[in-house]
């Protein structure tokens, strides 16, 4: 599983997508986070390789670098 923490001084609506090195969307989360949640994304599902994890509400959006073994 991924796990991550969104910190915010809110709950916010935010999404989660996970794509490919080829920038193909192979899953994707949408979920009512609430402040300093931790957030868990089951990845067990996808093969190994480099994938991207871009989290984003209205307010803020990231891209992380996966690379799952």
């Amino acid at each position: 599983n991924l796990k991550f923490n969104l910190t915010g001084a809110t709950s916010m609506e935010a999404s989660m997508k996970v794509m490919d090195i080829n920038g193909r969307e192979v899953m994707s989360l949408n979920q009512v986070i609430i402040a300093n949640q931790i957030v868990s994304l089951d990845i067990s599902s996808l093969p190994t390789g480099i994938y991207f994890v871009k989290v984003a509400s209205s307010t803020m959006s990231q891209v992380v670098k996966l690379v799952k073994e």
